[in-house]
């Protein structure tokens, strides 16, 4: 009996001997018909991933921002946020330092930079941001906290220079408190002998002032006042 060797879909019948071939007509049909096939597969198939290239050649690609170094002496353009983490402990993330004063240490700037100060020297920490609009307000620095937002120290706390020079708005809008006995909370001064050097507007009150009732027909009344003295100004307004 021959050997049956199958071939796809065609049948060959392989004698022993000198390796006489005999294939049945239909087989051979069969056989021929495979070849062909195959190569259609296979066009097919390579159609198919080339259609699929260009498909995701079409598509948008998403801008993935690529870890670069910073350079010196040049503008480091990111698309995506910068930032230094420490974690080490009472050890300073970024520092940075100009050994001359001509110019601020940091520069820090939101939106358009061509209004910035011209000059920045002495300054550690320059912050500027544009006019913000109808709706916003800009605001060089901002400081926020649960406790103190900003906390200046100095032979000058805090400066404020401008159309109004520090603004005050909460709870209590602006609270002073001197750690003298001689020198004043709040201090308002008029830049002339002509300047306003304090305007209220609303009502006053002082904790060193108060009421006290004369009986009828008493022609004088003591009211003691820790911390006055003989040379003490003392107002009295009778009222009914």
């Amino acid at each position: 009996m021959p050997d049956l060797i199958t071939y796809g879909d065609a049948s060959v019948a392989q004698w022993g001997g000198a390796g006489d071939l005999s294939v049945r007509q239909e087989d051979k049909m069969a056989s021929e018909d495979l070849e062909p096939r195959s190569r259609r597969a296979l066009l097919t198939a390579a159609a198919g991933v080339a259609g699929a290239l260009a498909a995701s050649a079409a598509m948008p690609l998403a801008a993935a921002a690529t870890p670069t170094s910073l350079q010196t002496e040049q503008d480091n353009v990111a698309v995506a946020t910068t930032s230094v983490t420490q974690v080490t402990n009472a050890q300073v993330a970024f520092k940075a330092r100009a050994t001359l004063t001509g110019a601020a240490g940091l520069v820090g700037i939101s939106g358009d930079e061509a209004d910035i100060a011209a000059s920045t020297a002495f300054t550690g920490v320059y912050g500027w941001a544009p006019h913000g609009g109808v709706t916003d307000v800009g605001a060089g620095v901002w400081g926020d906290s649960v406790d103190i937002g900003v906390y200046g120290t100095g032979d000058v706390g805090v400066q404020g220079y401008g159309s109004i020079g520090v603004y005050g708005s909460g709870s209590t809008g602006v609270s002073g408190e001197s750690l003298s006995s001689t020198e004043p909370g709040v201090l308002a001064t008029g830049a002339s002998a002509s300047s306003l050097a304090l305007k209220v507007v609303g009502k006053v009150k002082f904790n060193r002032s108060g009421r006290a009732a004369m009986s009828s027909g008493a022609r004088s009344k003591v009211v003691t006042l820790a911390g006055t003295t003989s040379t003490s100004k003392v107002f009295a307004v009778l009222a009914t």
